[in-house]
């Protein structure tokens, strides 16, 4: 399942360049929902773990993991990310937020701008679906929010697995 909400720029208006290479107002949600055998610790692999990471514009990445998370989790901070880091971070969710088919703006679903992303919940996952990913990306004042999975989205992946490489690999 693709959905893709953005709520866009006027028609001609332009972003100046950021002197950091991301907004200043760049945060992510980023939810993972895992396999079960993930989250009872019979599977390894970290990208089948379910996990909550929540990028704030202050350079703070807070990660919740295990079964229990959700998108209303606000977890505690794990880690101080680099200026550098931060750039390739917004690089790497634009990648992913373009490897998505758009929902036009007008179709009603955009979100107002706040402080915090928004974390709505998203769409329950189909029972044949092993790992789901949902992402709410904020920036230039705007919020952009999809649900994909690594079948069908190599920069979303790319994406977590640097994010897992930020939380220390677990």
């Amino acid at each position: 399942m693709l959905v893709i909400v953005v709520s866009g720029c006027r028609p001609g208006a332009t972003s100046p360049p950021d002197p950091a290479g991301y907004p200043p107002d760049f945060a992510l949600v980023f939810l993972v929902r895992g396999t079960p055998e993930a989250d009872a610790g019979r599977d390894p692999e970290p990208r089948h773990r379910s996990a909550q990471h929540v990028l704030t514009p202050d350079r703070l990445l807070r990660v919740a993991l295990g079964p229990g998370v959700h998108a209303d989790l606000y977890p505690p901070p794990t880690a101080k990310i680099p200026v550098e880091r931060m750039a390739l971070l917004y690089r790497l969710v634009d990648a992913a937020r373009q490897s998505v088919v758009a929902v036009p703006a007008s179709e009603g679903q955009t979100t107002p701008a706040t402080a915090a992303p928004p974390t709505a919940e998203p769409a329950p996952v189909a029972p044949t679906a092993a790992v789901t990913y949902h992402l709410v990306l904020t920036a230039h004042g705007r919020h952009s929010t999809f649900d994909t999975d690594p079948r069908q989205n190599a920069a979303a992946t790319a994406l977590l697995d640097e994010l897992i490489q930020l939380r220390g690999g677990r």
